[in-house]
C-alpha cells in the first residue's frame, strides 16, 4: 500500500455532486478534474454515475478536536461548490481529502452534466455574473472579470428591514429604534451565512466597528461601535431563570432612565414579597377600573396632605370604621368643634338621608370604638319620625347600644334634661343657619355636654 509522503503529493481540484454522506461525518462526492469526466452515463466515453464517485474526508482545523462530537461540524460545501484536495494513498487516488472550498464567479446556472450541481440548485439564478464572495462583505460593488466593469451589489433582507418609529412613552412623548448604522468596507466586514439565509457578521471597519447575529425571520441582534445593542424579535421571547435575575439600568454621563411599553396585557405574579422602593413621584394614569384584592391588612401612611377625591359615588364600607381615633379615656377635640356639622347630620338622617345616617354610624363606631347593629341604629332614628322623642331618649338608646349601659338614660337626661326633644333641635339648627350665635351655642353646649357625659 502506498503512503503519501513516501511516493510524492498527489492534490485535486473538483467539484462536489453529493454531500448526504449515510455515515455523517461531512465527507462528500468529489468529481475531480483530470481523472474523471462529465459525463455521468457508464460506457464507452468512461462516464461515472454521481453514486460511483469516491467519498472525500473533510479536513478541519486545528481549532476543531474532530473527536466525540467536540469542535465544528465539517459541514460546509454544497452541491456545486469547487474544492481542493489530495489523495492519501497517492497514485491509488481512492482516498481524498478535502482541504478548502474555491469561490469564484459564476456565469451560467446548473446543467445536467458533471462538474456541476446535479439538482440544479446552485449557482442560484439571483447570483450569476457576481462574486461568490457574501454580498455584505462587498456592500461598494465589485469589478466584473470579463470586461473589467464596475457592478454594483444588490441588497439583502439584512438591508431592507423596518425599523419600530413612535413608541409611545408612559406620560412623557415618544421613542425610536435607531437608524441602521451599517457601513461596511471590504475587506473589512467578516460573515458567515447559512444555505436559507442566518448570517453572522463581524465588522472590523474603522470607527464603524460592528457585531451582528441576524435570523431569516428578521429576529437580530446588533451590537454597535458605541456599544449599544439593538435587539429585535420577531415573534415570542421567553427568558428563563433558574437562579437570581439582575437588571441595573446605570447612569453614566447620561441616562440611566427605563422605558417599557406593552400594546396588550401587562400580567406580574409574585410568589414572594413585592417591595419597591420609589425616592422621588410616582404618577399613575389608569383609563379604566383600579382594583386592589388585599387578603390580610392595608395600612398607607402620608407624610404630608393626601388628597381622596371622587367625581361619583365614594362609599367607604367596613365593620368598624375609625376617623381620627383617640386613644382610650381621652376626648377628640373634633367632637366640640364639629357641632353644628354633627347636628345637621342627624336632622339628615331623621328626615331620610341614607348617607347622613351611614355617616353618623362612622362617627360613632370610630369615636367610641365599640361595634354597632345599623339596623339598630335605623330602628332608633326611624322612631322619631311623627314621634314625640326627647334628646335624651335618642342618645340613651344609641349609648345603650354602643355600650350596653343600662343606667346611662338617667345621667343623659340629668345632663341634657327631658324638655330638649327633636323639634327644639331642628329649631336651634336653623337659627345656627341663620345667624344666630345663641342658637349655636345652645347646640355645641347641648351636644358636647351630652357627649361627654356617655364618655
Amino acid at each position: 500500500m502506498q503512503f503519501m509522503g513516501f511516493d510524492g503529493f498527489i492534490w485535486f481540484t473538483g467539484v462536489v455532486e453529493d454531500r448526504l454522506d449515510p455515515m455523517k461525518l461531512g465527507r462528500v462526492r468529489v468529481r475531480i478534474a483530470g481523472l474523471h469526466t462529465e459525463v455521468r452515463e457508464l460506457g464507452l466515453t468512461e462516464g461515472i454515475p454521481v453514486e460511483e464517485l469516491p467519498w472525500a474526508h473533510p479536513m478541519q482545523p486545528l481549532t476543531s478536536a474532530a473527536m466525540n462530537g467536540i469542535g465544528t461540524t465539517p459541514l460546509g460545501p454544497v452541491e456545486g461548490t469547487w474544492v481542493v484536495g489530495f489523495f492519501r494513498d497517492g497514485e491509488n487516488a481512492q482516498e481524498p481529502v478535502v482541504i478548502g472550498t474555491l469561490g469564484g464567479v459564476p456565469y451560467e446556472p446548473p446543467k445536467p452534466i458533471g462538474f456541476h450541481d446535479p439538482k440544479l440548485f446552485y449557482p442560484k439564478g439571483d447570483h450569476l455574473i457576481e462574486p461568490d464572495t457574501y454580498r455584505r462583505a462587498r456592500p461598494l460593488g465589485f469589478i466584473e472579470p470579463r470586461g473589467g466593469a464596475k457592478k454594483e451589489s444588490e441588497p439583502t433582507p439584512l438591508d431592507e428591514r423596518e425599523r419600530d418609529l413612535g413608541v409611545s412613552i408612559a406620560l412623557d412623548g415618544t421613542w425610536s429604534e435607531p437608524p441602521d448604522p451599517f457601513d461596511a468596507e471590504y475587506p473589512y466586514n467578516h460573515t458567515r451565512v447559512s444555505e436559507f439565509g442566518h448570517v453572522e457578521e463581524w465588522d472590523d471597519t474603522p470607527e464603524n466597528a460592528r457585531l451582528m447575529r441576524w435570523h431569516k425571520s428578521g429576529t437580530f441582534e446588533e451590537i454597535r461601535e458605541d456599544g449599544t445593542k439593538v435587539t429585535k424579535i420577531q415573534k415570542d421571547n421567553y427568558k428563563i431563570t433558574l437562579g437570581d435575575d439582575f437588571v441595573h439600568v446605570k447612569k453614566a454621563v447620561s441616562g440611566g432612565n427605563m422605558y417599557v411599553t406593552v400594546d396588550g396585557d401587562c400580567h406580574l405574579r409574585v410568589d414572594g414579597d413585592y417591595k419597591m422602593e420609589v425616592l422621588k413621584d410616582w404618577i399613575a394614569n389608569v383609563g379604566g377600573d383600579m382594583i386592589f384584592n388585599v387578603f390580610r391588612n392595608t395600612r398607607i401612611s402620608t407624610v404630608g396632605t393626601k388628597l381622596d377625591k371622587s367625581g361619583g359615588v365614594h362609599t367607604i364600607k367596613g365593620s368598624i370604621i375609625h376617623l381620627n381615633p383617640t386613644p382610650p379615656g381621652q376626648c377628640s377635640p373634633e367632637w366640640k368643634i364639629n357641632v353644628a356639622s354633627i347636628i345637621d347630620l342627624v336632622i339628615g338622617a331623621i328626615e331620610g338621608d341614607v348617607n347622613s345616617l351611614t355617616t353618623i354610624i362612622n362617627l360613632i363606631t370610630s369615636e367610641i370604638d365599640a361595634a354597632i347593629d345599623v339596623s339598630t341604629i335605623i330602628n332608633l332614628v326611624s322612631s322619631v319620625v311623627g314621634a314625640e322623642a326627647d334628646v335624651a331618649s335618642i342618645i340613651d338608646g344609641v349609648t345603650s347600644v354602643l355600650e350596653g349601659n343600662e343606667n346611662s338614660l338617667a345621667s343623659i337626661i340629668n345632663l341634657v334634661g327631658a324638655e330638649a326633644d327633636v323639634g327644639t333641635i331642628i329649631n336651634l339648627v336653623s337659627g345656627a343657619e341663620s345667624g344666630d350665635e345663641k342658637s349655636l351655642a345652645s347646640i355645641t353646649n347641648l351636644v358636647s355636654d351630652a357627649l361627654e357625659g356617655v364618655r
